[in-house]
């Protein structure tokens, strides 16, 4: 079974020689690079999109908990 990165490796090699004009295989290290700066974005991207998911929900948690509050009598 593939990994993620094998596959972001596969699907990238047209890519890369349509960007740089050279074939995957004729710099492999330039391209490990490529392929290596690619995935790292993505799973950047991956983790600041679960943060803010997380901040959006503790801060609905924090106005529903500032309702409630305000409905309890003193």
């Amino acid at each position: 079974m593939a990994t993620n990165f094998d596959r972001t490796f596969e699907k990238n090699k047209a890519e890369f020689k349509k960007k740089f004009g050279v074939d995957w295989n004729a710099e492999p290290q330039l391209y490990l690079s490529y392929i290596q700066s690619i995935y790292i974005s993505t799973l950047t991207e991956i983790a600041n999109n679960g943060l803010g998911q997380i901040s959006a929900m503790q801060k609905e948690t924090h106005q529903l908990l500032q309702h409630i509050s305000k409905k309890l009598p003193e």
